[in-house]
């Protein structure tokens, strides 16, 4: 089974490149330019992970990430390699951050860094895991971008 990722990134350039980084290193990629698009953010109960990884900007429209991560944490969200970029870290979202076990990235992003985080979230992942096809079968609304 592929790695799948799920990308939240509002800036087409950089959703883009990522999704040229993920696509040499074979993964199945969804990305939405505003996460609040993304159905299974409004699922109240996970039975497995809907994505092996999910990469996100910190700053995004109509969602504050922290707190829909939190959210999916207390419901059940199985997805654990879980990476912010921001292009500036307050001393408080660094501890936020670290309460829900999420990677930090600062803006411009550095390729190489993200590329070495992935691998270790490749040697973490069980690859007899089980993902939900739900992400792959929810129609995206008009404003998402499939990758």
């Amino acid at each position: 089974m592929k790695i799948r990722a799920m990308v939240f990134v509002e800036n087409l350039f950089l959703r883009s490149k990522l999704n040229e980084l993920l696509s040499r290193r074979g993964y199945e990629i969804v990305a939405f330019s505003n996460p609040a698009d993304c159905m299974l953010l409004h699922n109240n109960t996970c039975h497995y992970a809907c994505t092996d990884i999910l990469i996100c900007d910190l700053p995004m429209p109509n969602v504050t990430m922290f707190q829909a991560i939190e959210k999916n944490l207390r419901t059940g969200c199985r997805i654990r390699n879980v990476a912010l970029l921001s292009e500036d870290w307050s001393p408080e979202e660094v501890a936020h951050a670290r309460k829900v076990s999420c990677k930090l990235f600062k803006k411009p992003l550095h390729f190489g860094e993200l590329g070495l985080w992935l691998d270790e979230c490749e040697n973490r992942i069980n690859p007899q895991r089980l993902l939900s096809d739900e992400l792959l079968q929810a129609k995206a609304p008009q404003s998402s971008t499939f990758l």
